[in-house]
């Protein structure tokens, strides 16, 4: 397979804004309009073959053994701008269907371990009900991210408070506000919208129940 990188080329044009969210002033960072050819690169995803996700995600997920010289300069600037060293990059196709059932844990926000920087591009035009990344409060503590504790019985603090089983198949409709956290934060998915933030943060991809079944909700997702 020849591989034509130009479609992983970054528009010149794109749109950076640094976003403060919350009560502790998490960074967020959204690039409108991110790749020259978006289109392209949609393109050039859908020729790997996909399978279903054995982990939390909703839906279809691959991991790219592939090394992007371009996305990973990119990363490394903007990994800078959180003042951390970034490490292994990793690449992933996320594809999402409402006509799939879930793990009932997945409609729950989680946290990326080993993870400081995760990125998300949309590569979806808009469909009707909201959609896009969604960051949480743990109501108990007012924690808006998972702290590394040494001491691991402090993780008992976030448990869900719910007597229903978590590894049972459900359809996914993620949370808006429970006993145990609230959403207070939703990036608006937008086509070619490029959504940066800390793999410490409790969030988790929202979209509204009932929504894509007709067609896929289509990301990649960059990490280090």
């Amino acid at each position: 397979m020849i591989i034509d990188t130009s479609v992983f080329k970054m528009n010149g044009s794109a749109d950076l804004q640094l976003h403060s969210i919350g009560n502790q002033s998490n960074m967020v960072i959204t690039i409108d309009n991110f790749l020259e050819e978006p289109l392209a690169f949609k393109e050039f995803l859908k020729q790997i073959p996909i399978q279903r996700s054995e982990e939390w995600f909703p839906g279809n997920q691959l991991r790219i053994h592939y090394y992007f010289p371009e996305l990973v300069t990119f990363m490394d600037g903007i990994a800078k701008l959180y003042d951390f060293d970034p490490g292994e990059k990793k690449f992933y196709i996320n594809q999402y269907s409402g006509n799939q059932k879930v793990l009932r844990r997945a409609n729950y926000p989680h946290v990326d371990p080993g993870i400081t920087l995760a990125f998300n591009l949309y590569l979806n035009q808009e469909e009707d009900g909201e959609s896009g990344t969604a960051f949480y409060r743990h109501k108990k503590t007012g924690f808006e991210f998972r702290p590394n504790f040494e001491s691991k019985y402090r993780y008992k603090y976030f448990d869900i408070n719910s007597d229903e089983d978590p590894m049972e198949q459900v359809q996914y409709e993620p949370i808006v506000d429970t006993d145990d956290f609230e959403r207070y934060h939703l990036v608006e998915q937008k086509f070619n919208r490029l959504s940066i933030y800390e793999g410490h943060l409790f969030h988790n991809l929202f979209v509204e129940k009932d929504k894509w079944k007709d067609t896929t909700r289509d990301t990649f997702a960059m990490f280090c």
